[in-house]
């Protein structure tokens, strides 16, 4: 009934769709962001034989929403010769950025059709069927790059906004890796793009239908995934805010809320890298069938589990490599990934031929 009445107004529909779409992909994003914190703080600690957090909750579960507490309620201290408005609205920006991508890769797949499997138990659960818009971007991997290449500016004005030499060093930092890495990220997209001959993330996955392409582009994935760390600002790629040199780098003069703003922004960037690794190497939601009565969640299950993996490998990398310098980071990207990336290229030509004469794509 409320489908029907939505379609007499198609511009009502559509907006209700993004609405619904938006909702659900931040509620993924949300509770895979604190799963994200508390795995990784459990297990540095077991990598480095400590116990983690234990006190606050059932093994320290809830000690995420002591420390949200505790965030919120500090002061949010601007520097005295800092511009106040862009000072502030600048993380708003940063994180707005990394949540945009929300509605283009597919986080409202997975919660809408796990949602609209309990049909049979409640029929008005079927009105999640509507409610996936990100299979309607057709040039998704396109916009997804687009957005990401906006990062370096805002953490650039970050670190120059906030007046201080610590963060102007970190803000260059940022900007040097991210702008360096940028370039073997794209070439290792394309190299999936030209593979699957579309920019659109479910037709991407549809065309591993047969064969997952990180078979097919083994050299595509590592590139892609060294690219993604980086990206994301992780270790070994964490030098714009390395802590025993520049303090924390572009954020050392925020705190409190906005602090906790940068912070999730690259937790969300993290994320996402993991799910584009999922989608773009590893069949996205491509899997064999679950059991029974969860045979219909068998596409958001695996996509899930996918994303996951490569969070947790994300963490198993941090607690494992130590920082790169920043001589030695960009020699990696300009000296190594450039030109495997070039060669890659290459190669995926020959790939994709072979792959349509045997019928994999």
């Amino acid at each position: 009934m409320v489908i029907e009445f939505l379609k007499s107004s198609p511009l009502l529909l559509e907006l209700t769709r993004a609405i619904v779409a938006i909702i659900l992909a931040l509620i993924f994003v949300l509770v895979s962001a604190i799963a994200f914190i508390y795995l990784e703080r459990k297990i540095w600690a077991r990598v480095m034989q400590r116990m983690g957090p234990t006190y606050v909750g059932k093994w320290g579960i809830l000690q995420l929403i002591a420390d949200l507490i505790k965030v919120l309620g500090k002061e949010i201290i601007v520097p005295a010769k800092a511009n106040k408005f862009a000072f502030l609205s600048l993380p708003i920006f940063s994180t707005g950025l990394a949540l945009a991508l929300m509605i283009i890769v597919p986080f409202d797949y997975i919660v809408a059709h796990t949602l609209a499997a309990l049909e049979p138990v409640y029929s008005g659960f079927g009105i999640f069927k509507h409610a996936v818009v990100s299979n309607s971007f057709s040039s998704g991997l396109f916009l997804i790059f687009a957005i990401l290449t906006l990062n370096p500016v805002f953490i650039l004005l970050i670190g120059w906004i906030s007046n201080n030499k610590y963060t102007v060093v970190g803000g260059f930092r940022a900007a040097a890796q991210l702008l360096s890495f940028e370039i073997p990220l794209l070439i290792s997209l394309a190299s999936v793009i030209i593979l699957a001959g579309t920019f659109n993330l479910y037709e991407v996955v549809e065309k591993q239908s047969k064969v997952w392409f990180i078979f097919l582009l083994p050299l595509s994935f590592i590139l892609f995934l060294i690219t993604a760390i980086a990206e994301a600002e992780r270790t070994p790629f964490d030098i714009p805010d390395a802590e025993s040199e520049i303090i924390a780098g572009w954020n050392t003069e925020y705190s409190a809320t906005p602090f906790m703003m940068l912070i999730f922004g690259m937790y969300v960037r993290a994320i996402i890298s993991a799910t584009l690794i999922s989608i773009l190497f590893f069949g996205g939601w491509y899997g064999p069938e679950l059991p029974g009565f969860l045979k219909p969640i068998s596409g958001p299950f695996w996509l899930t589990f996918k994303i996951y993996f490569f969070m947790l490998l994300f963490i198993l990398i941090r607690s494992a490599y130590p920082r790169y310098r920043i001589d030695q980071l960009l020699s990696l990207s300009w000296t190594k990934l450039l030109p495997l990336s070039l060669i890659n290229i290459i190669l995926v030509i020959f790939v994709k031929y072979l792959s349509i004469s045997y019928g994999l794509i």
